[in-house]
């Protein structure tokens, strides 16, 4: 719990990656309740708020149900992950009454570096300059274990990039959810 507590006291906030990175969370009914009691469990003694799945797969109809006030597992668009395609949407939207759902908006590094053998970040900024125009989510995965020191000189460059842009506003997952929730509720 040390890493836990040391995160939330620097102003991150906690979200729970699944139970296990196995591919099978949406297999069945009976293997997501099963594993929602144990990532409910676990979701409580962390604190987590929100929730990805592992890989970006997933059912939206098991998703509703999560006990989460936020997920991020279904991607806007990205025809790389084992389960392409995604909701089409670059703003945040409500899953259900209780939970919003932050559309993974740009490719992951995985995707970028691994996949498709970039060198360089031209096709994150691209992408983030296209959602900015939209007044979209701009929405990145990025893995720690791919974060070599010439990726993450790369990931430094894209956080000044997206500095260096007007009136983008950097928050996290609850303060969307919120803001979020605030507009659902003043709209006819």
């Amino acid at each position: 719990m040390g890493l836990i507590t040391e995160l939330k006291d620097k102003g991150h906030e906690i979200g729970l990656h699944g139970v296990r990175h196995d591919g099978r969370l949406f297999s069945s009914e009976q293997v997501f309740r099963s594993r929602l009691q144990e990532m409910t469990t676990a979701a409580a003694y962390w604190g987590a708020q929100g929730f990805r799945s592992p890989s970006l797969l997933h059912r939206e109809d098991f998703l509703k149900i999560l006990p989460f006030r936020w997920d991020s597992s279904i991607p806007a668009w990205d025809p790389f992950q084992p389960q392409p395609g995604g909701s089409g949407r670059y703003l945040p939207y409500l899953l259900s009454e209780t939970c919003v759902e932050l559309p993974v908006t740009l490719w992951q590094d995985f995707t970028l570096f691994e996949e498709l053998q970039q060198k360089d970040i031209s096709i994150w900024k691209t992408q983030a300059d296209a959602i900015y125009e939209l007044g979209g989510l701009i929405n990145l995965i990025v893995h720690p274990d791919y974060m070599d020191p010439d990726r993450l000189e790369m990931y430094g460059e894209f956080i000044d990039y997206l500095m260096s842009k007007e009136d983008l506003w950097f928050a996290l997952p609850s303060m969307i959810v919120e803001a979020e929730t605030d507009l659902e509720h003043r709209r006819p």
